[in-house]
């Protein structure tokens, strides 16, 4: 068997690797939007607070 043939790699494997890498990129990303919708619902939360306050005291009432 020559040198070449033993060096080479199975078949697929960069293909996995770049699924892989495509993957951590992809679950990065989504983490990082969770992360930012949130501080913008807490910053909404906090400018806002009193608004929200009666619109919840007004629901819970309702619901009673």
């Amino acid at each position: 068997m020559s040198k070449k043939g033993a060096a080479r790699r199975k078949p697929g494997i960069g293909a996995k690797l770049l699924l892989g890498v495509v993957t951590m990129i992809n679950l990065a990303l989504t983490l990082a939007l969770a992360l930012e919708r949130r501080r913008e619902v807490v910053r909404a939360v906090n400018s806002q607070e009193g608004r929200i306050q009666l619109l919840l005291e007004k629901e819970a009432k309702e619901t009673k």
